[in-house]
C-alpha cells in the first residue's frame, strides 16, 4: 500500500506520523506540568493562609478576640471555594481540643497531632470518593513554643477542572496546529514538488508519444529544476539523434533508389542485348544456311546457261542468277553483321569432302578441272 501513495502523501503521511506522537507527548507533559504547576500553587497558597491564621490565632484572646478569629476563619473559608474546611487547634491538658472553625468540624487527625507537638508543618493529599484534597497542617507558635495547629483543606477540583481545561484547549491547539501544518505542507508540496514534477510527467508522456520538441520549465534552481534542465538536455539529444537518423535514412533511401534505377537499366539493357544477340545469332545462322546453298545454285545456273543455246531460256536464267546473286549478297551482308561464334562440332570428313566438291563442281567443270578425292580409312 505504501508503494502505491503519491511522493506528496507519502511526505505528508511521515509528516504526520512523526509530528502527531510528538504533539501528542508534548501536549500531554504540558497538562502534567501544568498540573503540578497549579497543585503546587494551590499548595504555597494553602500554607500562606494556613500560616497567617496561625499568626491570628497567636494574637486573638479573649471572647473578642474569639469572634474575630471566628470572622478571620469564615473570610479564608468564603474565598471562591479555594478552601473546604478550617479547624484551629490548641493543646490543653487533656489533649488537642477545637478552638474554631469554618466549615465541617472534624477531630484532630494524627497529621495534627504531629503538626501541634512536633512544631512540624505537613501537608499531604487525601481522597475523597470522586475528589483529591491538600490537607495543610501549619503549628502555632507562641515564642518558641507550638501551642496548638491550623488545619486547612482545599480541594483540588479547581485545580482539576483547570487542568482539563488546559488539556481540552492543548488538544484543539494540537490539532489545529497539525491541520494547518498538513495543509500548509501540502499546499507547499504541491507548488514545489506535484504540480513541477506533474508538468515534467505531462513533458515525457508528450515526448513517448512522439512531440520532441516539447520541453519541462526551467524556471526552478532546486532538485525538481535540475531534472527537468537534464529531460531537456536529454530530449535535445534524442531530437537530433533522430533528425540525423531521419537524415541518413533519407540518404540511404535515395541513394537505394539511384541503386535500383540503375540495375533496372541494366537489366533492361541486357535484355536489348540479349535479344539483339538472339536476333543477330539468327540473322547469321539463317545468312550461312541460306547463302551457303545459293551459292551452289548460282554455279548450276552458270552451267545451264553456257549449256542452253536459246536466247530466251539464256535470258530467263541470267534473271534468275541476278535474283540469287542479290539473296547472295544479303546472306552475306548479314553474316559479316552478325557473325556466329564458330561452334567445334565433331563431323565425317569424307562426308563434308563430298559435300565441298559437289558445291564447286559446275565451277571446276566449266574451267575444265576434275577433281578426285581419296579419304583414308578410319577418318572421324
Amino acid at each position: 500500500m505504501w508503494q502505491e501513495w503519491s511522493l506528496r502523501a507519502k511526505i505528508v503521511g511521515l509528516t504526520v506520523g512523526v509530528v502527531l506522537p510528538v504533539m501528542a507527548m508534548t501536549t500531554v507533559l504540558t497538562v502534567r506540568l501544568s498540573r503540578n504547576a497549579l497543585e503546587d500553587d494551590l499548595r504555597t497558597s494553602g500554607l500562606a493562609l494556613a500560616r497567617e491564621l496561625a499568626a491570628s490565632a497567636v494574637e486573638r484572646h479573649g471572647a473578642e478576640g474569639e469572634t474575630l478569629l471566628q470572622r478571620e476563619i469564615g473570610s479564608v473559608a468564603g474565598r471562591g471555594g479555594l478552601v473546604r474546611d478550617v479547624g484551629i487547634y490548641s493543646v490543653g491538658p487533656a489533649g488537642l481540643v477545637v478552638r474554631a472553625h469554618g466549615g465541617k468540624p472534624e477531630p484532630p487527625d494524627a497529621n495534627v497531632e504531629v503538626a501541634a507537638r512536633e512544631g512540624q508543618e505537613i501537608v499531604v493529599v487525601k481522597h475523597e470518593a470522586l475528589s483529591r484534597l491538600w490537607q495543610v497542617t501549619v503549628p502555632i507558635w507562641d515564642g518558641k513554643r507550638s501551642v496548638g495547629a491550623v488545619s486547612l483543606t482545599l480541594p483540588l477540583t479547581r485545580a482539576d477542572a483547570l487542568a482539563q481545561r488546559i488539556e481540552h484547549q492543548a488538544v484543539l491547539l494540537g490539532v489545529t496546529a497539525m491541520c494547518l501544518l498538513v495543509g500548509a505542507l501540502s499546499a507547499f508540496m504541491n507548488r514545489a514538488l506535484a504540480a513541477p514534477l506533474s508538468r515534467i510527467l505531462q513533458v515525457m508522456g508528450r515526448a513517448e508519444g512522439g512531440e520532441l520538441g516539447a520541453r519541462a520549465p526551467e524556471d526552478r534552481q532546486d532538485e525538481v529544476g535540475q531534472v527537468a534542465r537534464g529531460l531537456n538536455r536529454m530530449l535535445d539529444r534524442v531530437a537530433s539523434f533522430q533528425a540525423e537518423l531521419a537524415r541518413r535514412v533519407s540518404e540511404a533511401t535515395a541513394q537505394l533508389r539511384m541503386t535500383n534505377e540503375r540495375l533496372y537499366a541494366a537489366q533492361q539493357q541486357v535484355g536489348r542485348n540479349e535479344r539483339l544477340a538472339a536476333a543477330g545469332e539468327l540473322a547469321a545462322a539463317m545468312a550461312h544456311n541460306v547463302g551457303t546453298p545459293l551459292t551452289g545454285v548460282v554455279g548450276h545456273l552458270q552451267l545451264l546457261e553456257e549449256e542452253v543455246a536459246e536466247p530466251a531460256v539464256k535470258e530467263r536464267l541470267r534473271r534468275i542468277q541476278g535474283q540469287v546473286d542479290r539473296a547472295v549478297a544479303a546472306a552475306r551482308q548479314f553474316l559479316g553483321a552478325a557473325r556466329p561464334a564458330p561452334l567445334r562440332t565433331p563431323v565425317h570428313v569424307a562426308t563434308l569432302l563430298g559435300d565441298l566438291l559437289l558445291l564447286v563442281s559446275p565451277e571446276s567443270q566449266r574451267k575444265g578441272i576434275a577433281v578426285v578425292s581419296a579419304c583414308a580409312e578410319g577418318l572421324p
